[in-house]
């Protein structure tokens, strides 16, 4: 049997034991740092490269390209983005989104700009990463021979959004809008305006309509026909302050009670609130009250011309 006396020397002795050993490992695994999981690497591969060149033919046409996304051991990544970018062709999206197969397909547009030089052309594909995945690029370098037989020369539209209620007759800003131009066959092109909501989209045909999108307001469509001086293979350039109406919250082309149920579901929030809309936010105050009625009442029955 153990004495008090020994039971509390025991004590003692552990609780020193504790201190001297226990607490000041605790701090030096505390002080330690957990590696940081390194991210997945990733590769992008070009299904169908352009080989090296685009010849007079080919100019001013539409070809499909498309990448695929896997991981560094060949697994295809779904649903990830990827953004297309060149100075001297055109896409038809900015951005897509591969599939299961981690394939993107884009439009690509190889417009003519200057039909009396050869000039280089990059093409590039970009994944930007996430949380697993580390970002990684597809580039290609064509030269685009631009001399050859008779054809249409581009055709530069451009413009500045002016987005204007009718209330307050506030300026809000049109960045950020689609700007598509709509061939007749239904093969279309687009880009976006920037931050001050400006826009320039080259086109060889000087027919279709130029549409023009942002959610909350009602697209506006402009048929290209007849508008450029000239005929067809003259080129041209077209500029423009274009304005479009507010009120079209479900993008119908149409401001009608559909609108109205959808405002009613946010009416009273702003900014941060979970019921909060951007797009019924009118007059783009980050408070959806009756401002923003106002300005659909007044706009309503409108429809896209």
């Amino acid at each position: 049997m153990y004495s008090i006396k020994d039971l509390k020397k025991l004590f003692f002795i552990l609780l020193m034991f504790c201190t001297v050993f226990f607490i000041p490992m605790q701090n030096f695994a505390s002080s330690e740092s957990p590696d940081q999981p390194s991210k997945i690497s990733t590769i992008i591969t070009c299904n169908n490269p352009f080989s090296g060149s685009l010849g007079p033919a080919m100019m001013g046409n539409f070809y499909n390209m498309s990448v695929t996304l896997t991981d560094s051991s060949g697994n295809p990544l779904a649903n990830k983005s990827i953004a297309w970018n060149s100075e001297s062709v055109g896409f038809q999206q900015p951005v897509t989104l591969t599939d299961e197969n981690g394939v993107s397909v884009n439009t690509v547009y190889a417009y003519h700009e200057d039909r009396n030089r050869t000039y280089s052309a990059t093409i590039t594909a970009r994944f930007e990463g996430d949380g697993d995945y580390a970002d990684t690029s597809y580039s290609e370098i064509i030269q685009c021979y631009d001399i050859g037989p008779s054809e249409p020369n581009t055709y530069k539209i451009s413009g500045n959004l002016s987005l204007e209620n009718d209330i307050d007759n506030k300026s809000i800003s049109g960045s950020n809008c689609s700007v598509r131009i709509v061939y007749p066959d239904d093969r279309w092109i687009e880009t976006t305006t920037d931050s001050n909501g400006y826009f320039t989209i080259n086109s060889n045909y000087n027919t279709g309509k130029v549409r023009i999108c942002k959610p909350g307001f009602l697209a506006k469509e402009i048929q290209l026909d007849g508008l450029f001086d000239g005929t067809y293979g003259t080129g041209g350039t077209l500029n423009a302050t274009i304005k479009i109406i507010a009120g079209d919250i479900n993008q119908d082309d149409a401001i009608n009670m559909m609108d109205v149920v959808e405002l009613a579901k946010c009416f009273n929030s702003s900014l941060g609130s979970s019921n909060y809309n951007d797009a019924c936010d009118l007059n783009q105050d980050q408070v959806i009250n009756m401002s923003d009625v106002m300005i659909l009442a007044l706009n309503f029955n409108k429809t896209t011309k």
